[in-house]
């Protein structure tokens, strides 16, 4: 995965009814089995060939399918496929697809997952994602140019068959084919809309439990059940409105007025809501924010510089001061709650606070003194344009102001414009925020490697990554995430910052709606 990027990870809003409160407004969404919540953002790409953000694939999860999805408990179970064999070597994977229809009313075939997910490594697309497929057999070969669409080890035997070749074993292939890059795609309807492909509602046909019926970009985006899905009669909602506010006072008035049915919570909100008598749930996102270092820039190509600055931002103060309850000290960039995340252990500073301004100021002098004579040092720290994103921005360009003498100024931008300065390495340094995308930590430590990264290369990282792709001993394999969250401790071109620890409230009869590490928000369960 070229960039997982994901700052922000959205602030979904479904609103609360306080305990025993229920007005006519919330009636009738009852009836209509229909409820509201916030995105808070546009999407910026509903084409599953080019997404590449967490605010597109909560999108495209529900008015898509692939072979298999996600069910309550985070477990894999069929989708598209209601079989699945896999030989003894672990290298072929046979889906067998069941009988279901496009919403145009057109079958669905295996022949148009081969077309998506050789259209994911077409390398004429450019497809940011494209090596989350590179263990598919010459994958990576024909997304690099160096082999043919043929030779790609995705075949539609049929309409109803669809082989899979891997290169190697991978322990978490079907974790992936529940995700965003391996959604199906009719290729005659793509083909139709020349280049057009998920501009609008319009521009797309869906094989999901819901299809985008409105999209008016930038204000809302409205769901509704797709009456041709497979399992329709099993989905409880006919609606799903997505709003895309930002202000966090409106939507808990919002909320108060029982206009939405759940919101996130933060700060003085989550004190606010529990004085008013609503039940305050939460629980670890997934996200794991930290800073990633420009390693072209002139001055942050010095690892005692990046050093210094890491020793410099109190990750203690930031969770427990700054930010309070709303996140939770990082030690590590692999987020504790994938499988296995618990148990991977680093190297920790035992420095008191003081004790690490000193060190920092001895690795910014050291540094100094390796680059030679640069005179005064000005970076630019890239971030998201939100309330909440531009509070921690600023305590961190506060701290590396005051105690190493560098100028900080602010970039604040909008989401979308901040996937682009990312993809282009436009920044001195980023705040960014990723979520996983299956269940290994594997799904972070990727992000640093050869196929994702594109400032930082470290043979002997790449190296022990791609064995662990590989490997299928759990013991092996932790020894060698181990090793890599060590790797990145010592060159940092990231210092990870806190874990994401979501509070939320939500109407008291809207039961079986699920909240995980790797989907922001699920409804294909959720109703009164």
């Amino acid at each position: 995965m070229k960039i997982k990027v994901i700052e922000f990870i959205v602030a979904f809003a479904l609103v609360f009814c306080a305990v025993g409160c229920y007005d006519s407004e919330d009636k009738i969404r009852e009836d209509q089995k229909k409820i509201i919540i916030n995105l808070a953002y546009d999407p910026p790409e509903l084409n599953s060939i080019l997404s590449m953000d967490s605010v597109s694939f909560n999108i495209i999860n529900h008015v898509f399918e692939g072979l298999t999805r996600l069910g309550k408990n985070q477990n894999i179970i069929p989708g598209i496929a209601k079989k699945i064999d896999i030989s003894e070597d672990r290298l072929t994977y046979t889906f067998y697809i069941r009988n279901s229809k496009w919403s145009d009313g057109s079958k669905i075939s295996a022949k148009d997952f081969e077309f998506a997910f050789k259209e994911v490594l077409n390398p004429k697309n450019l497809s940011e994602y494209a090596s989350i497929m590179y263990m598919i057999k010459n994958a990576k070969q024909y997304n690099l140019g160096k082999a043919q669409r043929e030779d790609v080890g995705v075949v539609a035997k049929g309409d109803n068959i669809l082989e899979v070749t891997l290169e190697k074993p991978c322990s978490y292939f079907l974790y992936l084919t529940a995700t965003s890059p391996f959604m199906p795609i009719k290729k005659k309807f793509y083909e139709r809309q020349e280049g057009q492909y998920a501009k609008t509602e319009k521009n797309m046909i869906f094989n999901g439990a819901w299809v985008i019926d409105t999209w008016i970009h930038g204000k809302k985006i409205v769901l509704k059940k797709n009456l041709n899905y497979w399992n329709n009669a099993n989905i409880k909602l006919n609606e799903i409105e997505l709003l895309m506010i930002k202000d966090e006072e409106i939507l808990y008035n919002m909320f108060k007025q029982n206009k939405i049915d759940m919101i996130d919570v933060r700060g003085e909100y989550i004190k606010r809501a529990k004085d008013a008598g609503y039940q305050v749930k939460n629980y670890l996102n997934g996200a794991t924010e930290y800073l990633e270092f420009n390693m072209n820039s002139d001055v942050l190509k010095n690892r005692n510089i990046r050093k210094a600055i890491t020793y410099v931002i109190d990750r203690n103060e930031l969770c427990n001061t700054v930010l309070k309850n709303e996140c939770i000290e990082a030690n590590t960039f692999t987020n504790p709650v994938v499988l296995n995340g618990n148990d991977i252990t680093v190297k920790k500073s035992s420095l008191n606070k003081k004790q690490r301004i000193k060190k920092a100021k001895e690795l910014f002098n050291r540094g100094l003194r390796e680059l030679g004579n640069i005179g005064d040092i000005n970076l630019k720290l890239l971030t998201n344009d939100s309330e909440n994103s531009i509070k921690r921005a600023k305590y961190y360009a506060e701290n590396i102001e005051k105690n190493l003498g560098i100028k900080i100024s602010l970039e604040k931008v909008t989401f979308k414009e901040k996937l682009i300065k990312h993809k282009n390495c436009d920044f001195d340094i980023e705040v960014v925020c990723i979520s996983p995308d299956y269940n290994s930590p594997i799904t972070y430590l990727d992000m640093l490697g050869e196929n994702n990264s594109l400032i930082y290369i470290n043979n002997e990282y790449n190296k022990i990554l791609e064995n662990a792709k590989q490997e299928l001993s759990n013991k092996k394999r932790m020894e060698m995430f181990k090793k890599m969250e060590n790797i990145i401790i010592d060159d940092v071109p990231i210092y990870p910052l806190c874990y994401r620890n979501v509070h939320y409230i939500v109407k008291n009869n809207l039961k079986d709606m699920v909240r995980c590490a790797f989907e922001e928000f699920n409804m294909y369960n959720a109703g009164y």
